[in-house]
């Protein structure tokens, strides 16, 4: 299995897509799309934004903040909300088309299309080498009914939550579930003695195998022979702020 160095690259996958929902100083809406954000104890989570944004003045003011799961059905309008700038379109979160209703425990708003919302708390707001690094505690989760499964519980799979791709900014959806943490290493004696040969054969990528040009009569029917050569995408800076909302300065 070939390995080649990449350099020093934002690698890990995947970033959780959130839309950070905060209020203006005339009590609007504000929304800004982070990408890089995730938990930093059982009841805190972490933000890194820069602290020119619109959401950083306002978490400083408010104290507070709220994070929503994006979703496939909604990427559309959450991609436009890490894109649009809050200090030049006002009206952004209106113009995306999501509404909002304030929550119960912060103050701070929780977006009503979205299915799951966490309500923060500020706890600290510390420079980093290159962005805010926002702590909150968690005050209380909202969830929707639907996506709660038999036993109460949040169930991922009714979310279609959607996931960034650091290297090509690409979004893509949490799929199907595989295991179960905890119970899949009880298998490790069975899994290796099924196979004996090595464990680098069961990654689709360890052997390269040559694909065979298409003859005219396959490409008839399926279509290959009169594909277009695929068009490299170019990896977007921080700035593009899709989803680093670098836009909502």
């Amino acid at each position: 299995m070939e390995k080649i160095n990449l350099g020093v690259k934002a690698a890990l996958f995947p970033s959780p897509v959130v839309m950070c929902g905060t209020y203006n100083e005339d009590h609007s809406v504000d929304v800004m799309t982070i990408a890089w954000a995730g938990m930093a104890a059982s009841n805190l989570v972490e933000i890194n934004i820069l602290e020119n944004h619109k959401t950083t003045d306002n978490i400083k003011k408010r104290k507070a903040f709220t994070l929503a799961v994006a979703t496939k059905e909604l990427m559309v309008p959450c991609d436009y909300l890490g894109v649009v700038s809050g200090a030049k379109v006002a009206d952004k979160f209106e113009k995306s088309g999501l509404t909002a209703v304030k929550s119960e425990f912060v103050d701070a708003p929780v977006i009503n299309e979205l299915p799951l919302t966490m309500e923060c708390e500020l706890v600290s707001m510390d420079k980093g080498p290159e962005e805010l690094r926002i702590v909150g505690k968690i005050k209380n989760v909202v969830a929707h009914k639907a996506i709660l499964g038999e036993d109460g519980k949040v169930d991922v799979s009714r979310i279609h939550a959607i996931v960034w791709d650091n290297f090509k900014a690409g979004y893509y959806e949490v799929g199907e579930k595989v295991g179960q943490s905890f119970r899949e290493s009880k298998k490790l004696d069975s899994f290796l003695a099924e196979h004996k040969s090595g464990l680098s054969q069961l990654a689709g990528w360890a052997d390269e195998k040559k694909e065979e040009t298409p003859s005219a009569a396959c490409g008839t029917a399926c279509g290959a022979a009169d594909a277009e050569p695929e068009k490299k995408e170019e990896t977007p800076s921080a700035a593009c702020g899709t989803v680093c909302g670098a836009a909502d300065k």
